[in-house]
C-alpha cells in the first residue's frame, strides 16, 4: 500500500482511495512512498457519500488524540452495548468531543436539561457515556461534566436508529407517554422494576414508529384478544385509550389494535407490581 496524498502527519490518503491513520504515519514522506504498516491504527474505505467527505474533513483538522480517542469510544460503545452504530454516529460524536473540550478548555459548561430523562431511558447508552467521560479523562487530563456523558449517550442513541430521528424529539415524547399514564391511573413508576424496564424499551421502538408514521400491525389484527384485554385489564386500558387520544392530537397518530394490545400488557403488569 503507497501513499497516493498527505494530509498530515498522521494522516494519508492510500493509492486504494482509504484513508489511513496513525502516529507520525505521513511525518517525512512523500506522495508515492510505502505505508508503513506498524504504524497504522485505522483505516476508512473512501465512497463518493457525504460520509466520506466529512471523515476526511475532521481527519485533516482535528488533533490525533481526539480522533483515536473518539475510535476507541465508539469501539467500546459497539462492544459493550452489543449494537452496530450507524457510519455518520461517529462523525458527529467525533465533532461533539472535539467541541465538548474545547469548551471546557474556556471554561464553558452547557447543561444537559435531558439528562434526568437520558439516565431513565437510555441507561445502558449513559453507562458508556461515562466511560468516555472517564476515558477523556485518562488519555488528555480533561475532566467533562455528567451532562457530557448524557450527551454523548444520545448520539449512540442516535446511531442505533437506522432513520433519521430527533432523538431529543424522542425522549421528550417517551416523557410525555409516561405522563399520560401517570396521571391516567394516578400511580409513580418503580424505576428499578424489571417491568418498567421492558415497557420503556418498548416505548423506545413504538416512539421510533410513531414519529416516522409507521403503523405497526400483525398479519392480522386479533379483535377477539383485544376484547379480552380490554375486559381483564380495565384501567390499563383505558390509559392506553388516553395515549392514543394524545397522539392522534399531536401527531396524527392512529395506534393499531396491536399496538393498543402490548401497551395493555406492560402498563396492566406495571400496575399489579404497584398494587403488590
Amino acid at each position: 500500500m503507497k501513499i497516493k496524498k498527505i494530509l498530515n502527519n498522521n494522516v494519508v490518503i492510500s493509492d486504494n482511495d482509504r484513508i489511513v491513520m496513525g502516529r507520525g504515519i505521513g511525518f517525512q514522506k512523500n506522495a508515492g512512498a510505502s505505508i508503513d504498516e506498524e504504524k497504522i491504527e485505522k483505516t476508512y474505505r473512501l465512497t463518493n457519500d457525504k460520509n466520506s467527505e466529512r471523515i476526511l474533513e475532521l481527519v485533516s483538522e482535528m488533533p490525533f488524540e481526539i480522533l483515536k480517542l473518539a475510535d476507541e469510544f465508539m469501539d467500546y460503545a459497539r462492544e459493550t452495548l452489543g449494537k452496530k452504530l450507524q457510519p455518520n454516529s461517529y462523525i458527529s460524536l467525533t465533532d461533539h468531543l472535539y467541541t465538548a473540550i474545547e469548551r471546557n478548555q474556556k471554561g464553558i459548561n452547557i447543561p444537559n436539561f435531558l439528562l434526568w430523562d437520558i439516565k431513565r431511558f437510555f441507561p445502558k447508552e449513559y453507562e458508556v457515556g461515562l466511560h468516555g467521560i472517564q476515558m477523556t479523562k485518562e488519555t488528555l487530563n480533561v475532566t467533562l461534566s455528567e451532562d457530557e456523558a448524557g450527551f454523548l449517550a444520545l448520539h449512540l442513541v442516535n446511531g442505533e436508529i437506522e432513520e433519521n430521528i430527533d432523538v431529543t424529539e424522542m425522549t421528550k415524547l417517551i416523557q410525555e407517554i409516561l405522563n399520560v399514564v401517570k396521571y391516567s391511573t394516578g400511580m409513580s413508576f418503580d424505576e428499578q422494576s424489571i417491568y418498567f424496564e421492558r415497557f420503556i424499551t418498548h416505548l423506545r421502538f413504538f416512539v421510533q414508529r410513531v414519529l416516522k408514521g409507521q403503523i405497526y400491525t400483525q398479519s392480522t389484527e386479533d379483535d377477539e384478544l383485544y376484547q379480552v384485554i380490554k375486559r381483564k385489564y380495565m384501567q390499563a386500558y383505558h390509559c392506553v385509550d388516553k395515549i392514543a387520544d394524545f397522539l392522534n392530537g399531536k401527531y396524527q397518530y392512529a395506534i393499531s389494535i396491536d399496538e393498543k394490545i402490548y401497551l395493555t400488557i406492560h402498563i396492566a403488569r406495571i400496575m399489579e407490581v404497584n398494587e403488590n
